[in-house]
């Protein structure tokens, strides 16, 4: 009887580690202003600082962020906060660094599908190869990164790269 019950056990456990991305943490920091802590995993990722300019009140603004460059996989990224805290948006390839892609919003469950845990964090899967903006805000205070996502050599804009 115990010998039935092992082989459908083995066969689960083996669909269930087959089907989990890889939780293997390839980034991670604490953001200066909000002091919320970032990971990424299921890539490979290499990491630049980067112009990004982007609508502020009704004026454009342009700062130095981090970019990251996930390459090869479909990136996660946790961020200790709940998603009401985080905002999500395309970044276009500008001169030499990114700015605020306007025509279109990043589509939930087709270009990312945004987790809210148990715990009140939230994960992101980034699935679309594209340059996504990312906005912590937490009260008065806001920090900013980008996530450049490139898979075979598809959207390989990446300064820390060709240095």
């Amino acid at each position: 009887m115990k010998r039935h019950l092992l082989v459908p056990l083995l066969c689960l456990a083996v669909l269930l580690t087959g089907c989990k991305p890889s939780e293997e943490v390839v980034w991670q920091t604490t953001l200066d202003n909000t002091g919320t802590q970032v990971r990424l995993s299921n890539c490979t990722v290499q990491t630049a600082d980067v112009n990004y300019r982007f609508l502020s009140g009704q004026t454009y603004t342009e700062q130095q962020v981090l970019c990251l460059y996930a390459q090869e996989g479909a990136p996660v990224l946790w961020i200790d906060a709940p998603k009401s805290q985080i905002e999500v948006t395309f970044a276009d390839a500008a001169g030499d660094g990114f700015a605020l892609y306007e025509k279109a919003l990043p589509v939930e469950q087709v270009d990312m599908i945004p987790t809210e845990l148990p715990d009140g964090t939230t994960e992101y899967r980034f699935d679309t190869i594209y340059n996504f903006a990312i906005t912590v805000t937490d009260g008065e205070k806001t920090d900013r990164l980008l996530l450049s996502c490139s898979r075979d050599g598809y959207n390989e804009k990446n300064p820390a790269a060709a240095g």
